[in-house]
């Protein structure tokens, strides 16, 4: 599972998913899953796939391609989109700073439907993000 440590809304009216420090989502459905497995090493990778496999019945085939599409992703695009939920969007990218744990951050919107470029516009501000992120944990 991943745990967010953080959450900012843009929009401050609720909506259908809030997500709350604390909160857990599972690692193999979700953009910040895929994220994080993308930034870890392959042995660790190896471990955790391993891990979906034995414990869930929904850890397909189908699933686990579509978890190594999002690891390419991320190593080719830096981010990876997935839509695990009906109508909602999101997008994450690794955080990896040497001598640190690696981190994951990701940004969704919902009500919409997902579509490539749509993905690559919310990827290109995630990233712009997470380089200020990365700059700042290095203390550059």
């Amino acid at each position: 599972m991943m745990v967010y440590l953080e959450s900012v809304r843009f929009n401050p009216r609720v909506a259908l998913r809030n997500v709350v420090a604390g909160q857990q989502v599972p690692m193999e459905l979700t953009s910040l899953g895929r994220a994080y497995l993308a930034g870890i090493s392959k042995q660790e990778r190896a471990r955790l796939l391993a891990t979906f496999k034995r414990r869930s019945a929904g850890a397909t085939q189908s699933l686990l391609a579509e978890v190594q599409r999002s690891i390419r992703s991320v190593k080719r695009d830096g981010y990876c989109a997935v839509s695990w939920q009906r109508g909602v969007l999101a997008v994450a990218t690794p955080i990896i700073v040497r001598g640190m744990p690696v981190y994951a951050l990701n940004m969704s919107t919902q009500n919409v439907q997902p579509t490539a470029r749509l993905s690559a516009e919310m990827g290109a501000y995630l990233l712009a993000f997470a380089k200020r992120c990365n700059e700042a944990l290095a203390g550059e």
